[in-house]
C-alpha cells in the first residue's frame, strides 16, 4: 500500500502543526503528478491571489515557503529525472557517470536557477511539465534537498558493497 499524503504548515502560527490538504491512497504511487497535484496547486493559486479571509473578516497574504519532500517524491512532484539518473542534480548541472552506480565526479559545474528550470533548458534533467509550474515559486531555491537520499544513501550503498565481499 502506498500512501502520498499532501501537508500544509502555517509559519506565522505560534502552533506549528501540519496538517492535511490532499493525500492518495493506492498499491503503487499516483501514475500522473498532474492528476495527484490538480486540486492542491488550483486551491492554492487561488489562495496566492486572493488571499485568506480570518475570522475578523481581514484578508491575510498567502505565499508558499517551501516544499519538503524526499528525494523520490520531489522527483515526481517536479518532473525531473530520479535522484539515481545522469542528470539529476536539482541544484547544478553535473552530468553523472557510471561506475558501479551513477556517481557525480565534477563539483565546479554551473548551479540551476528557478529561471532556467522555468524554461526547461536542460533536456537531460526533465521527464515532462511540472504540474505546480502555475504556482509562483523558485523550483530550484523552494525545494529543499534530503539528507537520506543524498548523505546517507551514499554510506548505505558503501556499506553494502563492503558486505557483498564476505
Amino acid at each position: 500500500m502506498s500512501l502520498w499524503p499532501i501537508l500544509c504548515l502555517v509559519k506565522n502560527m505560534t502552533i506549528k502543526i501540519p496538517f492535511v490538504v490532499g493525500k492518495y491512497c493506492g498499491k503503487e504511487k499516483p501514475q500522473s503528478a498532474s492528476e495527484f497535484l490538480a486540486d492542491f496547486v488550483e486551491e492554492a493559486c487561488r489562495l496566492i491571489k486572493d488571499g485568506l479571509t480570518d475570522i475578523d473578516n481581514k484578508t491575510k497574504k498567502v505565499t508558499v515557503h517551501s516544499f519538503v519532500c524526499d528525494a523520490p517524491a520531489r522527483a515526481f512532484l517536479k518532473c525531473v529525472k530520479c535522484h539515481s539518473g545522469y542528470s539529476s542534480c536539482e541544484k547544478c548541472t553535473v552530468h553523472g557517470v557510471y561506475d558501479r552506480k551513477v556517481i557525480f565526479p565534477a563539483s565546479c559545474c554551473p548551479l540551476r536557477t528557478d529561471k532556467a528550470f522555468d524554461a526547461m533548458t536542460d533536456d537531460e534533467h526533465h521527464v515532462g511539465p511540472c504540474p505546480l509550474k502555475s504556482l509562483p515559486i523558485g523550483y530550484v531555491t523552494k525545494f529543499g534537498l534530503d539528507y537520506m537520499h543524498t548523505a546517507c544513501q551514499l554510506n548505505l550503498l558503501e556499506s553494502l558493497e563492503v558486505l557483498m565481499k564476505f
